[in-house]
């Protein structure tokens, strides 16, 4: 994805071009009806389970996934997220004990 993105922006091909933003998992919130879930790591950690990567796409209700029957929504805190076309998607990943999450953001 990467050099595809180098590619699109050296062309000026910005309408498909990502910036990818490295977001710190103290610049968000989980969400579970309406109230915030203060184990934010574990949350995320169960909602990979045995995956290495998992892609949450922005609805109009916000970055919503499911564990089991429950819903949880992911709220940025820095950035107003709710432009589903200028943020389309954010995935999230094993990073050695961690994880990394990133925020995929389009050229406007």
């Amino acid at each position: 994805m990467g050099i595809i993105n180098n590619l699109n922006s050296f062309f000026g091909n910005y309408k498909d071009t990502f910036y990818i933003e490295k977001i710190s998992i103290d610049e968000i919130s989980i969400i579970k009806d309406g109230k915030i879930i203060p184990d934010k790591l574990d949350i995320l950690q169960n909602f990979l389970y045995e995956q290495e990567e998992r892609t949450v796409l922005n609805t109009s209700e916000g970055f919503v996934f499911h564990i089991g029957g429950d819903s949880y929504v992911i709220d940025f805190d820095d950035y107003l997220t709710k432009n589903i076309n200028l943020y389309p998607k954010v995935t999230i990943s094993r990073k050695g004990t961690g994880l990394e999450i990133k925020l995929f953001m389009r050229h406007d």
